[in-house]
């Protein structure tokens, strides 16, 4: 379902020093995230031929959620898995940030990105959360009252990211805003493109069947 008045047109993004002006106006270190991404890509690198097909995408998220709130934690942040989704907020209790792997558009200033996966029902609710949220804020920007915060809400940022063999590891900090049928969320209302992570050409990516299983969506089967 998509949220209301959205759509999926492409936002200006934010690059370079902009990007860290809008991070540091978040209260995010821009090294918090680096070290997040890169710990993920050291993770990755730990699957080999024996594990299971998702386990190097899997290992990533897992890593880089870990790694994210860890670090975040030392500058005020607090830790929150309502519902399984593990996120973590910041201290005036305004942003919220879930890592989410994304396809190969993330990181690309003239693409739209989408979430590599249909996403479970607790980030369609993040999504529809921001939508209400926008909504409301053009509601009172037609009035002219003052914005003000909503207190019962979060604005939940993802922090996107697609490892590609030829281009390293790109990664955005993006606002969600629109998610299709699918459940996939294509559309975001802001975002900041993060400098691309390198690494040593001569590594080989592990193979991945497209896990990063952090919506939890597993089938279980009746007996």
């Amino acid at each position: 379902m998509d949220a209301p008045g959205s759509s999926a047109a492409i936002p200006l993004p934010l690059q370079g020093s902009d990007s860290d002006a809008r991070l540091q106006q978040l209260g995010i270190s821009p090294q918090r995230l680096a070290d997040a991404l890169d710990r993920g890509e050291s993770a990755a690198r730990e699957a080999d031929v024996f594990h299971p097909v998702t386990a190097a995408g899997t290992a990533r998220w897992m890593e880089t959620v870990h790694t994210l709130r860890a670090g975040l934690v030392l500058d005020g942040w607090s830790t929150n898995d309502e519902r399984n989704a593990p996120r973590i907020i910041d201290p005036n209790g305004r942003v919220a940030i879930l890592p989410v792997h994304g396809n190969a558009a993330t990181g690309v200033a003239d693409q739209t990105p989408k979430t590599a996966r249909a996403r479970g029902p607790v980030t369609s609710r993040a999504v529809q959360i921001t939508g209400q949220l926008e909504l409301a804020l053009d509601l009172r920007t037609l009035i002219s009252q003052p914005t003000g915060e909503n207190r019962g809400e979060l604005a939940t940022w993802f922090l996107l990211y697609h490892r590609s063999a030829n281009d390293g590891l790109r990664a955005e900090l993006s606002l969600p805003i629109e998610v299709n049928d699918q459940n996939v969320v294509v559309g975001w209302k802001e975002r900041i493109l993060l400098p691309p992570r390198t690494y040593d050409a001569y590594q080989v990516i592990p193979r991945d069947a497209g896990g990063d299983d952090d919506s939890f969506d597993f089938p279980v089967a009746a007996h």
